[in-house]
């Protein structure tokens, strides 16, 4: 079953033209699995079927890519990570600001960041 997840992963990325390796579609699913996992506690998201999270969260958020300039960039609001980690896996050598105001967002946020070996993440648990 997870094969088929990345496999929508892939193809997505891929249909956009956007360059990814196994490890970075592998990375996103991941993630999804995870925020659906703490979801069911959480409210994270108000999705809950995973390919609708493939397309409305990995992909949506991958599609500004190609409008990011610069090495440094903040999510603002970044909730549970979109379009934050989705651009930080497909962007390795960019540094990201995470920032959210609630706690709960921001606890599953540093779980991730942990989760998926993401050292070109910082998480802040502030107000804008």
């Amino acid at each position: 079953m997870e094969d088929s997840f990345q496999k929508k992963v892939e193809e997505g990325l891929a249909s956009m033209g956007l360059p990814f390796s196994k490890e970075t579609a592998d990375k996103c699913c991941r993630h999804l699995f995870l925020l659906k996992r703490w979801n069911k506690v959480f409210n994270l998201t108000g999705l809950k079927d995973l390919n609708e999270m493939i397309v409305k969260h990995v992909l949506d958020s991958a599609a500004i890519l190609p409008l990011l300039k610069g090495k440094r960039i903040i999510d603002v609001g970044s909730g549970a990570g979109f379009p934050g980690i989705p651009i930080a896996v497909l962007l390795p050598d960019t540094s990201f600001a995470l920032l959210d105001s609630n706690g709960k967002k921001v606890r599953f946020l540093v779980e991730i960041k942990s989760y998926l070996d993401l050292d070109n993440i910082t998480i802040v648990n502030e107000r804008v």
